[in-house]
């Protein structure tokens, strides 16, 4: 939760100074190394949440993708429905194309379908980019 906290905070910080940010996002890859430790079931997609928003935020586009993908795939697998389309959602945002954009639909839809009314705010805190 932290990681993801220091993400969105980092994302929504547009005017203040580059320190600040600089610092969210060491607190976010702090807690990705943090997550990626922990020997929870859950704790590697939480983390390849985390490092996908990371790695938009520091402009490392692919790897973003990369990390919402595999920590969509992995959350599908525990049941975490609402997890899994945020990370998807992302996936698909990030890969761009007719088809990052229609995974993006399909997991907008999932999200709406799980009674999101604003899916794409709700992504942003699951995933925030």
């Amino acid at each position: 939760m932290r990681g993801r906290a220091a993400l969105a905070a980092a994302a929504s910080d547009s005017g203040g100074q580059q320190w600040r940010r600089d610092a969210l996002l060491r607190e976010a890859a702090r807690r990705v190394k943090s997550l990626s430790r922990r020997k929870l079931r859950t704790a590697a997609p939480l983390a390849a949440l985390v490092a996908g928003g990371l790695a938009r935020q520091r402009g490392r586009i692919a790897a973003g993708a990369r990390h919402f993908a595999a920590a969509a795939a992995q959350l599908e697998r525990f049941e975490m429905e609402m997890h899994a389309a945020s990370a998807r959602m992302r996936e698909g945002q990030l890969g761009g194309g007719a088809a990052g954009d229609e995974i993006a639909a399909a997991a907008k839809a999932k999200l709406a379908g799980l009674g999101a009314a604003q899916p794409e705010r709700f992504a942003g805190i699951f995933a925030p980019l």
